[in-house]
């Protein structure tokens, strides 16, 4: 979700904050970024400092501190308003919108998108890689402005689109929308095709198995696990997977200090309430310890055999 509210070309302007985003580590990653707005103050840079107010607010989001990323992002706004930035400035709306989403403002939400496609001008950006690019961005925030609204269907709907797109930009994006896309099935209990979504997801990204995503995708697969294990004896191999998996998860988004959306949320309480029915609590305490201290590479063997 980082990489696509962020916007095309944002990344670049401070590497530090890339590779550390990448990997779900949104502490060290704000903490580069406000190296980098500190730098562009010093210097005087206008034009650089949206974007590093940016992606320094949206970090902190990310890493559950609402109220100071929030604040960062609306004066990256205004910084794009006085260098006259729209495509800086249609983004940190927009991430200002999933700001007021983690908050639980969905109307919030909905209305700054709406402000943001304004901003923007879309029909300029018609049939050029930005406008396709910033089609993916708005999609992914509706598609999970509709999870939240309790609206599976609507959100599948829009991250489809946004995955057509990044398939035929084959843009390095697609594994975060395939592990949504993953999470949209679950929720409409078509294991099947979110199992498929997963493992893609974890191919693309076989290089980092610490990243972000990865973690993401392997807790779709131990719900898939979970969810849909048979009854009694018969289902127990896929119970103990989805524990091990579900500990493993939760000591790498510890660690990360991640905060957890409502997609992964309500998946993850679902997961925990059908371990905790199925499965004895020493059991399961176990089974969950076991998987905390899994390395990145064995979790990601075991989500494979779900």
């Amino acid at each position: 979700r980082m990489f696509l509210t962020t916007g095309n070309g944002t990344y670049s302007a401070y590497p530090p904050f890339t590779a550390s985003t990448e990997l779900g580590e949104f502490e060290d990653g704000s903490r580069a970024g406000q190296r980098a707005v500190a730098m562009y103050r010093e210097a005087g840079n206008a034009a650089a400092l949206p974007t590093a107010l940016h992606v320094t607010g949206v970090g902190l989001v990310f890493a559950g501190r609402i109220a100071e990323g929030t604040a960062l992002i609306e004066e990256a706004i205004e910084a794009s308003r006085a260098v006259a930035n729209r495509l800086t400035l249609a983004y940190g709306l927009l991430a200002l919108g999933q700001a007021r989403q983690a908050a639980g403002d969905l109307a919030g939400d909905r209305e700054l998108t709406a402000q943001a496609r304004r901003a923007i001008g879309e029909e300029r950006l018609r049939s050029t890689v930005a406008g396709a690019l910033w089609t993916v961005s708005v999609r992914n925030t509706q598609a999970e402005n509709a999870i939240a609204s309790r609206d599976p269907q609507l959100a599948l709907e829009h991250v489809s689109e946004a995955t057509s797109i990044l398939r035929a930009l084959r843009h390095r994006s697609l594994p975060v929308i395939l592990a949504r896309a993953a999470a949209y099935l679950i929720a409409l209990e078509r294991y099947r095709e979110a199992r498929e979504q997963a493992l893609e997801a974890l191919d693309l990204v076989r290089d980092m198995p610490a990243a972000l995503h990865t973690i993401y995708a392997i807790q779709h697969l131990a719900a898939i696990a979970a969810l849909r294990a048979e009854p009694g004896e018969a289902g127990n191999g896929d119970r103990v997977r989805a524990a091990r998996l579900v500990g493993f998860v939760e000591a790498r988004l510890r660690e990360r200090r991640a905060f957890y959306w409502y997609t992964e949320r309500q998946e993850w309480e679902r997961i925990r309430s059908s371990l905790e029915s199925t499965l004895d609590e020493v059991t399961l305490t176990e089974l969950v310890a076991e998987g905390e201290w899994m390395s990145a590479d064995e979790a990601v063997k075991l989500a494979r055999s779900v």
